[in-house]
């Protein structure tokens, strides 16, 4: 193993695009350059362009030869009703206001799985072709956002009772759904056998790191620091979820489903990612703990980034991910 090729630049590469551009949207609205009204058009552009542009190409060049390859999705689909559940049956202990726990219903269980945080660092650590099983992840998720998170924004953000279908609608609807889209039409084109253009496959990696650092770039412009503070004591389950709770049942998945290789560290590295974007913008839509959702998005990638991140480098390492 190259040590630096294999360990050290990706690890320095996934810290500055993480950081780079939020703290220099911070700086530069904090001195009145941009307004925080940027944040919400830069991450519409994510949801509705970059996001079913980079799932359709990832799932479009993945190797179906693997036989199994549908298990990935399924194994991500347990994981997520299985946090949702434990979220659902936990708020109410863990969180007082309303609105807190409704942030936190939804924080538990949506993860920075997609096309940011685990797509960038399944490219750096795995490689190109393995991104295609993070795209896969996507339609458990798209499926869950319209039938769970969203009917769970209403309730505890608005108070509604409203029917599956009413929800089903919504979501689908939503740009939040377009990502879905990318995934079915790649997979069409993989199981059609369309030959993939060699531009269309070179431009995908740089596609997920513009899509990254467009939304931390929006995630800086809306930053208040003062608001990110006095939560660590209900985060604490948190973190005990994304970083614990979370990878230690995947990796008994992978074990029990018997995948391995590309597939299973794929698979591991959603697992263990910190909260993510998609819970912070569901908070503000739906009037919930907008101040939770930026704590627990900003602290949980911040100990990502600096403590769990070393550890996942590491447990790449073991056989189960060897490829």
């Amino acid at each position: 193993m190259n040590t630096w090729n294999d360990v050290v630049q990706p690890f320095l590469s996934s810290q500055a695009l993480v950081w780079g551009p939020m703290v220099a949207a911070h700086q530069l609205r904090s001195r009145g350059w941009i307004r925080e009204s940027i944040g919400k058009p830069m991450h519409t552009v994510t949801f509705t362009l970059f996001g079913p542009l980079i799932y359709a190409l990832g799932v479009w060049r993945l190797d179906l030869s693997f036989d199994r390859w549908y298990l990935v999705p399924i194994a991500n689909a347990i994981l997520l009703i299985l946090s949702t559940l434990a979220a659902v049956i936990l708020v109410p202990v863990l969180a007082r206001s309303r609105q807190a726990r409704g942030t936190l219903s939804i924080m538990i269980p949506i993860s920075n799985q997609g096309y940011t945080l685990a797509g960038f660092l399944t490219i750096l650590f795995i490689s190109d072709e393995a991104y295609g099983y993070n795209a896969l992840l996507m339609i458990p998720a798209g499926f869950l956002l319209p039938l769970l998170w969203l009917p769970l924004a209403e309730h505890w953000g608005r108070g509604e009772h409203t029917s599956i279908w009413v929800n089903y609608r919504r979501g689908m609807f939503s740009p939040m759904s377009l990502p879905l889209v990318g995934v079915i039409i790649g997979l069409l084109l993989n199981m059609l056998a369309v030959p993939m253009p060699a531009v269309a496959a070179g431009g995908l990696r740089w596609l997920v790191f513009l899509a990254t650092a467009n939304t931390m770039f929006a995630l800086g412009a809306c930053l208040h620091v003062r608001h990110l503070f006095g939560f660590f004591r209900t985060l604490r389950w948190v973190f005990l979820f994304k970083f614990v709770l979370h990878p230690a049942l995947m990796f008994g998945l992978c074990l029990l489903l018997q995948l391995k290789g590309m597939a299973a560290a794929a698979l591991f590295i959603a697992s263990i990612m910190p909260a993510g974007v998609m819970s912070v913008s569901l908070s503000s839509i739906y009037r919930l703990d907008l101040n939770l959702g930026n704590a627990g998005y900003l602290w949980t990638t911040l100990a990502f980034m600096i403590i769990v991140l070393p550890i996942l480098i590491f447990l790449l390492r073991l056989p189960l991910f060897a490829y």
